[in-house]
C-alpha cells in the first residue's frame, strides 16, 4: 500500500471543496448561489445538495442556534469589510435563517425567499472537507488516519485494537482530552477576528456575539457534524438540551470545564470518549 498517493488526493479533495465553498472566491458554488438565488432557484450537484441539506437538518436540530444562511448577519457585524452598526444588525436579522432557504430534493435546485439572504458556510466547511478527504483515503484502502483542519476539526479512524486519536482542548493540565476512535472532533471559541471587541462567532437570531462560554467542543460521527454543533453549542451555551443521543460535548465557562448533561456517562477524569461504528 503507497500512503503518498492517497494522502494527495485527500488533500486535493480538502483543496476542491475549499474553492466551492468559499464565502470570498466570486468563481465559488456558494457565491453563484448567494448573487441569484433570491431571483429563482439554482441547481447544484447532487453531492453539494446532500451538504446542503445536513444544513438543514442541524440547522433544525439546533434550534437555528447553527445557521448557515448567516452572511447578512456576518456583513452587518462588520465581518465583510463594511462597517457595524446597530441599524445595519437590526436590519440583517429579516436576511438571516435557514428558514428563508427553500431546497428541492427532486430538482436539486436551492432557492432564497427573501432578497439580501445569503449562505456562509465556514462553521461547517471545514468539516465537511475532512469527512470528504477521509472518504477517499479509506477508499485507498487507509486503515488508520489522523486528519487536523487547524485548531477547530479534526477527525481520526484506526483499526479495531488500536487506541485511539487523542487531543487535547489547551495547554492546562486540567484541560479535557478528546479521544477518537472513528469520529471527529469539532472546536468552536469566539476568540479571533474582532470588530468592535466583537468575536466572530454569531447568535443567528440576534445578530449579537455568541453568549457564556469561552469554549465549545463536541465529538460526533463526523467533522461536518461536530464543527455544526460545536458551533450551536457556543451559541446556545452548555445549557443546551438539544446535544443528540451519541454526541460528545464540553464547555468552557469561566474557567472551569462543563460536561453536557447528555455526556456524563462518556466522561473520565480529564477526558471524554466515544466510539462510533
Amino acid at each position: 500500500m503507497r500512503c503518498a498517493p492517497a494522502a494527495q488526493e485527500a488533500l486535493d479533495e480538502i483543496a476542491l471543496w475549499h474553492r466551492r465553498l468559499s464565502y470570498f472566491d466570486p468563481a465559488s458554488d456558494i457565491s453563484r448561489i448567494n448573487a441569484v438565488a433570491a431571483s429563482g432557484p439554482v441547481r447544484v450537484d447532487s453531492e453539494f445538495f446532500r451538504l446542503l441539506e445536513l444544513c438543514q437538518r442541524l440547522h433544525a436540530l439546533t434550534e437555528g442556534t447553527f445557521d448557515p444562511a448567516i452572511a447578512a448577519a456576518m456583513s452587518a457585524a462588520g465581518f465583510r469589510g463594511s462597517s457595524r452598526s446597530e441599524e445595519s444588525v437590526a436590519s440583517a436579522r429579516h436576511a438571516t435563517g435557514f428558514h428563508l432557504v427553500e431546497l428541492n430534493r427532486g430538482d436539486g435546485t436551492i432557492r432564497f425567499l427573501r432578497p439580501g439572504v445569503g449562505l456562509d458556510l465556514g462553521a461547517i466547511g471545514k468539516g465537511w472537507a475532512l469527512d470528504r478527504a477521509a472518504e477517499r483515503l479509506r477508499e485507498a484502502g487507509i486503515a488508520s488516519a489522523f486528519l487536523h483542519g487547524g485548531t477547530s476539526s479534526a477527525l481520526g479512524f484506526c483499526e479495531d485494537g488500536n487506541p485511539p486519536w487523542a487531543v487535547r482542548l489547551g495547554p492546562d493540565p486540567g484541560a479535557p482530552t478528546a479521544e477518537i476512535w472513528n469520529g471527529a472532533l469539532g472546536v468552536s471559541a469566539p476568540r479571533g477576528r474582532m470588530v468592535d471587541g466583537n468575536g466572530h462567532v454569531l447568535d443567528p437570531r440576534t445578530g449579537s456575539s455568541a453568549g457564556s462560554a469561552t469554549l465549545a467542543a463536541v465529538v460526533a460521527g463526523s467533522a461536518a457534524e461536530a464543527d455544526a454543533l460545536s458551533t450551536g453549542l457556543l451559541v446556545d451555551g452548555p445549557d443546551a438540551r438539544w446535544i443528540p443521543d451519541g454526541v460528545s460535548a464540553v464547555s468552557l465557562v469561566g474557567g472551569a470545564w462543563r460536561v453536557h448533561p447528555g455526556s456524563a456517562t462518556l466522561i473520565r477524569p480529564n477526558s471524554w470518549a466515544i466510539h462510533h461504528d
